[in-house]
């Protein structure tokens, strides 16, 4: 579970990345990816997921996850769907 404190990122009680513009970073400061409307993209533009209905689809996989359970496993502050789906793309374990 990843928790949401601003534009921060914890995990654990260990800050692990925090969210600036349209992407998504590491705590260390490494530009992980980024998301454009509904599509989410790693740094070499590359297309990992999108939001389509009710669920995340992965690009070039039959996974899918549910908004609604995405959104009880980045919990609190104030982001939008595709923001809590780049985060547990990007930081999810």
């Amino acid at each position: 579970m990843i928790k949401v404190e601003g534009k921060y990122f914890w995990r654990e009680g260990k800050k692990i990345g925090f969210i600036r513009d349209e992407h998504i970073w590491s705590y260390e400061g490494e530009k992980l990816g980024y998301w454009r409307e509904d599509h989410i993209f790693d740094m070499d533009g590359h297309k990992l997921a999108y939001l389509q209905d009710d669920h995340i689809y992965f690009n070039n996989s039959p996974q899918k996850i549910r908004i609604e359970d995405n959104n009880k496993e980045i919990i609190g502050g104030d982001l939008s769907n595709i923001e809590r789906a780049a985060v547990r793309i990007f930081l999810g374990e």
